[in-house]
């Protein structure tokens, strides 16, 4: 009892010795080809690396572009911090920073400013050593193109939301370090979310669609002038021929008045008096790409969209449409075709809601069209369509793998039937040295290794 009163004691001890933080840097820019080896010989120059992880996306396992990198105490990521920022690794510089696990503190927004109008030759380290003066930066990043260009505009986190204020207060409007003919403006961050709703309450700048193509500044001047004074307005057309304009009016009241009067209303000097105009708050571009995909992934998941395939090649979309149409109201209807305009032999059919797609696939599905069996399915998303494939394949391989059980194996590969000594006995001539048993089948290159003993 005494022995093991002093074992405990003694491991509560070398417990307590061992260290007990983990210091963990965030890794972020990372070019596509880094890997996680090349990441640990660059990091453990200055010091003990436990474990370093670079996130890949789950189905194409290729870099997201940022990792992590833990080390054994926080001198040593103290030091990796100060001398590894902003270090060129593969054709990027690399961004770290402290790892934040509290959530609350990554989305505050306490001590994070967004700065633009910043000159083109202004990196990710240059907009660092811009504000370094102000306190201790946590992050800083500069937003690029797809083709690295800067996009003119980056934030800095500082640790201390005074200096923050500090920087924006001395900053802001300053002429000298901003881009020709501009002035930086430094600012508090406040999130997307936070500004859309702002916008929202306070637009002023207005979408108008389903005019005459012979609209000008002036009908629109004249039809919405009515309403209260405007500060600017474009007039456009898309690559279709489709008019569309945007009115910028001087106050928010009136840009509210002009919709609820006017939207889906005909617009005299603006439509055909049997047409109605559409009016609605001018979206950023950002903004409406985040709204139509949101809608898109509202169809896809309500089971209305339908993919279909062995069509045929002269199909246009009318004439698909025209094969579905008994079933119910079509919201959209495309044949995929190649750069050259031919078709791909497949595509897909939009239904207003998903009991009508389910009566089509029900009654389309197998028949018989020019000679061949007509395919159809709810339509999936690749990485959706992926992952169910490879899920479908590992049900399959643990199926069969449960149907042939796999014998024990020891060293040099050959499997060990239980309660068989290791040793094998010597050989007589002619005998092959195999169980009575077992029956051993020829591996070949399709052949895979769980299936290379069958028990007879």
């Amino acid at each position: 009892l005494r022995m093991s009163v002093v074992d405990s004691e003694i491991s509560a001890t070398t417990l307590v010795q061992q260290p007990t933080s983990i210091a963990s840097l965030y890794v972020g820019d990372l070019s596509p080809e880094v890997t996680e080896p090349q990441l640990l010989d660059l990091f453990q120059t200055c010091g003990t690396v436990l474990q370093v992880r670079i996130l890949r996306d789950i189905i194409t396992r290729r870099s997201l572009g940022y990792g992590y990198v833990n080390f054994q105490n926080p001198s040593e990521a103290e030091k990796a911090l100060e001398t590894l920022n902003f270090k060129q690794v593969g054709d990027r510089h690399i961004r770290l920073m402290y790892q934040q696990r509290d959530p609350s503190a990554r989305y505050s927004g306490n001590g994070n400013i967004f700065v633009k109008n910043l000159e083109d030759n202004i990196d990710s380290k240059g907009l660092h050593d811009l504000f370094k003066n102000f306190g201790s930066i946590l992050s800083c990043k500069v937003a690029t193109n797809d083709d690295g260009t800067s996009r003119r505009y980056g934030f800095v986190h500082f640790k201390e939301d005074d200096n923050a204020s500090s920087a924006i207060e001395k900053m802001n409007g300053d002429k000298d370090r901003a881009a020709e003919d501009s002035a930086l403006y430094v600012a508090q961050f406040i999130r997307r979310n936070l500004r859309i709703a702002a916008l929202m309450r306070n637009f002023t700048n207005v979408y108008i669609k389903q005019v005459f193509p012979s609209v000008d500044k002036e009908a629109i001047e004249s039809f919405f002038s009515r309403f209260g004074g405007i500060t600017s307005i474009c007039v456009k057309a898309d690559k279709k021929g489709r008019v569309f304009a945007f009115c910028n009016f001087a106050q928010h009241d009136t840009a509210v008045k002009a919709i609820e009067e006017s939207h889906d209303k005909p617009a005299e000097g603006l439509t055909d008096p049997a047409d109605t105009l559409y009016i609605q708050r001018a979206q950023p571009r950002n903004e409406r790409l985040v709204e139509l995909r949101s809608k898109y992934m509202q169809r896809q998941s309500l089971g209305n969209n339908l993919y279909v395939r062995n069509f045929s090649q002269e199909y246009s979309d009318e004439d698909l449409k025209e094969l579905f149409a008994e079933y119910g109201e079509i919201r959209s209807c495309k044949v995929m075709t190649n750069p050259d305009t031919t078709s791909r032999g497949f595509g897909f059919v939009s239904f207003v809601n998903a009991e009508q797609a389910n009566n089509a696939l029900r009654e389309m599905n197998g028949r018989m069209l020019n000679s061949k069996p007509l395919v159809v399915n709810i339509a999936q998303r690749r990485d959706q369509r992926y992952s169910m494939l490879q899920l479908q394949f590992q049900q399959r391989i643990q199926a069969l793998m449960r149907q042939q059980p796999m014998m024990p194996f020891v060293a040099g590969g050959q499997p060990q039937r239980k309660g068989m000594r290791q040793a094998a006995a010597p050989q007589q001539p002619g005998q092959t040295g195999q169980h009575p048993n077992r029956q051993v089948v020829r591996r070949g290159p399709e052949t895979p290794q769980y299936l290379s003993l069958i028990h007879i």
